[in-house]
Parts: structure tokens; sequence; C-alpha cells
């Protein structure tokens, strides 16, 4: 029996990746223990050139090599430390997927503490290519941190952290809903209206 199993939950059976794909962009949702986290991967290795030499050539589409990945989010604590009700992205216990073939949307559920997150993640409509990201989560109880974070693997010499998180003040009265929402493309993580990008160094030490 694989290793890995120890930390998935007795009587628990693995759960397949789950994909969702745009162009050349593919985010690829992996069950780890009681959530998904997700990677962000182009298709070609000329993409990830493409994204650190601003003149060099398109490359082909066509083109069959293998994946790289370009982002992945970054699951367990936030900017509280080590206070599990503010993840430093949001909880997703469950994805469903909303339809058949793989550019078909994704819905996923979860919860952390007291908050309720929920996110849709589809092909986007204004932005052929592209992922949209839409979360929300429903607090009763003023947060510590809320938002989505990644690990940039675009230039593995410079690894770095990209906070998404909402630019609009919290409503004074809970419980309310908060929202956020953000754009993956090959130009990189692009917030969306009441959205801010945030960027940070890796705190993995």
């Amino acid at each position: 029996m694989p290793s890995s199993s120890s930390d998935r939950p007795a009587g628990r059976k693995p759960r397949p990746p789950q994909l969702i794909a745009s162009g050349r962009i593919l985010i690829r949702f992996v069950s780890n223990a009681d959530r998904w986290g997700h990677a962000v991967e182009i298709d070609a290795v000329e993409c990830l050139e493409d994204s650190v030499r601003p003149n060099a050539p398109q490359a082909d589409p066509t083109l069959s090599v293998p994946k790289v990945i370009r982002w992945e989010s970054v699951e367990g604590p936030g900017d509280d430390g080590d206070d599990p009700r503010w993840p430093a992205s949001p909880v997703m216990t469950e994805i469903h997927r909303m339809g058949a073939g793989i550019s078909s949307p994704l819905v996923g559920i979860g919860l952390a503490g007291r908050s309720h997150f929920s996110a849709s993640i589809t092909p986007d409509p204004d932005r052929p290519g592209a992922i949209r990201v839409d979360v929300a989560t429903r607090l009763h109880e003023p947060p510590r941190w809320l938002g989505s974070t990644y690990r940039c693997l675009a230039i593995p010499r410079d690894l770095k952290l990209v906070r998404i998180v909402p630019a609009i003040p919290l409503p004074a009265q809970l419980p309310c809903t908060v929202q956020w929402s953000y754009r993956l493309s090959l130009d990189g993580i692009e917030p969306l209206a009441g959205t801010r990008l945030e960027e940070a160094g890796d705190r993995r030490g």
C-alpha cells in the first residue's frame, strides 16, 4: 500500500483528479487528505519561456510536449499562523463537475471553522483560453485573513507567493458573504473587479 495512504481518512477511497481546461491552460485538482489542492499547468515548455522572454515567438499550440506546472495552490494555515479557521486558500472538501467534458465547469465547496466556502471554476467567457475562478465565503465571525494563495513556479530561481484578496471593505454586520474573483491565463493571474493581487516571499523557509 502506498505510504501516502496514511494521510487519507480511514474508509475513504482515493479520489481521481478533477481537470478543467481552456485553450493551453489546465487546472488539475488533486485530493490530499481532507481537501482538494490544485496546480495550474501550461501545455508546452515554450509557454514558460514566453513568460520570462517578452519578445519570444509564441509556441505552436499543437505541440505535444510534457506539461509544466506554473502555479500551485497553497493549502493549510494562512497569514494567521496555525489557526485552521483562516486557511491560505479556500478549503474545498468536495469538487463537482457541472456537465460533461474537460471544459465543463467545476464547483467546489468546503468549511473551515464557522466559515463556508464555495468556488466556481469555469472557462472565462470574456477571455478565450483562460479560466475564471469565483470564490465566496459565508462569514459568521470577523476574519483574520481571507483570500487565495498560489506559489509561483514560473521562474524556479525566484519562487514567490501570490495572493488574491478582496479589495472592498468587509460588511459591518455578520453573518455576511464576501467574494473575490480572478482569471488564470498565459498572461498570469489577473484580479477581477473587487479583488486585488499581492506578492510576498515564499514562506517555506
